[in-house]
């Protein structure tokens, strides 16, 4: 088969969209890279600007400041407890009801389902959510960031789509060998679905990882129960809060003019994000499988 060559117009198409797509980028990433450059630069040397792509006058003392903190220690303790309890405890839960939904004969599916979507539709709003948590006694508690996010059936339905793919046979075939329905989904179902459970599981962390709203709220009277997000985010809201890390570190030793609340911000931000980053490299193959599902038939 001889490809022709291409036209005028789809070379200018091509270049357009290739210039069109780098502009795109550059807009997504330089703010990150702004923050990164401003987290390694001396806080009043950064004051006076000019500085947009490369530290003017390096430091680390910015990073130093924010990890001699002991309550990003703690905050960051009890959000990665979170974020792997929280994950774990959604997947299960996910995929045990996705399970069942899809390969068992439940009786009321479609009852079940309806129940489901409606508060999808028809969210109750701040207040009365938050009523519940406290009627339920999970305010001030651990307990606020887990149970609450056990379980989603947006993730449900998207891992329904994915079983689809699954030939039934093969359950039943397990069935008829004898096999329980819980070592059938965990022994044959979840191995096959390791690209969905890579999605869920990236999607779900990153979600726990970053809140900061349900700390915020019903953390009142526990301080040491604080998120990682919510401390970032009062450093970066209250300039008092950062003002007072910044003094902190200059009463360690820390030379004075390598810290300011705004140095203090940006490295505190860059702390924050660096653990869930880091983590995405090993997850990507199965992650680009999971958010294609249903993309591609045939």
């Amino acid at each position: 088969m001889i490809v022709g060559k291409q036209s005028r117009a789809s070379k200018i198409f091509d270049a357009a969209n290739v210039i069109f797509m780098i502009v795109i980028l550059l807009l997504t990433l330089y703010p990150l890279w702004y923050v990164v450059v401003g987290s390694f630069n001396k806080g009043l040397d950064f004051m006076k600007g000019g500085v947009y792509f490369f530290p003017r006058a390096f430091t680390l003392e910015n990073y130093k400041a924010v990890l001699r903190e002991e309550s990003i220690y703690r905050a960051f303790g009890v959000t990665a407890l979170r974020t792997v309890i929280g994950t774990v405890g959604h997947i299960v839960v996910v995929l045990t009801f996705a399970y069942g939904f899809y390969f068992c004969k439940l009786t009321g599916k479609n009852f079940y389902a309806i129940l489901c979507l409606i508060p999808m539709f028809v969210a109750g709003g701040t207040v009365p959510y938050y009523q519940v948590i406290v009627k339920l006694h999970l305010n001030n508690t651990f307990w606020v960031y887990i149970l609450p996010g056990l379980f989603s059936y947006w993730n449900v339905l998207i891992v329904r789509t994915f079983f689809t793919g699954i030939p039934e046979a093969l359950v039943e075939s397990a069935r008829i060998e004898g096999a329980g329905e819980y070592r059938i989904l965990w022994q044959i179902v979840f191995p096959i679905s390791l690209p969905v459970v890579a999605a869920l599981v990236i999607f779900t962390s990153v979600g726990h990882w970053n809140s900061y709203f349900d700390s915020m709220i019903f953390m009142s009277s526990r301080k040491e129960l604080y998120t990682l997000q919510h401390i970032v985010m009062k450093l970066v809201t209250e300039k008092d809060a950062a003002k007072n890390m910044a003094s902190s570190g200059v009463n360690l030793g820390i030379v004075s003019n390598n810290v300011t609340s705004d140095s203090i911000q940006f490295a505190s931000i860059i702390v924050s994000i660096l653990p869930i980053v880091a983590v995405y490299p090993f997850m990507q193959k199965y992650f680009i499988k999971g958010v294609l599902i249903g993309s591609v038939k045939g």
